[in-house]
C-alpha cells in the first residue's frame, strides 16, 4: 500500500513523520521520487499539475490537503470515478476565519 505526498506549500518531512507514526506499514513516497506510478494507491495532494493524478493508473483515493477541492475538479483529466476526501481540521477552520475577517477589515479601511 503506497501513499504519494505532493505539495509545494506543505512540509513533506512533517507529513511523512506523522503518517509513519500512525501507519508504520504505509509506504510513503514524496514527489518527485515516486517510484513506479502503478504502485501508488493513495494521493495526498495540494494543487497537483493537471493530468498528474491521471498518470497514476491504480489510484484508489485522492486526499486534498485543503478544505477545498476546486483545484482538483478543474483538472479536465481528473479520474472522475475516484473518491475525493477533503481535509478539515480546527486549525484550518480558524485560519480561514481569520482570513475572512482580515479581508472584511481591509475592505472597510
Amino acid at each position: 500500500m503506497a501513499l504519494l505526498f505532493r505539495s509545494t506549500v506543505d512540509s513533506a518531512a512533517r507529513w511523512r513523520a506523522q503518517l509513519t507514526r500512525l501507519a508504520q506499514q504505509l509506504d510513503i513516497r514524496v514527489w518527485p521520487e515516486i517510484g513506479n506510478p502503478a504502485e501508488i494507491d493513495y494521493a495526498l495532494v495540494w494543487r497537483p499539475a493537471p493530468g498528474f493524478l491521471a498518470s497514476l493508473p491504480n489510484l484508489k483515493l485522492i486526499l486534498s490537503l485543503g478544505a477545498g477541492v476546486d483545484h482538483l475538479l478543474g483538472d479536465p483529466q481528473l479520474p472522475r470515478h475516484l473518491p475525493i476526501v477533503r481535509l478539515v481540521d480546527p486549525h484550518m477552520t480558524a485560519a480561514m476565519s481569520e482570513y475572512v475577517v482580515l479581508q472584511v477589515l481591509r475592505l472597510h479601511r
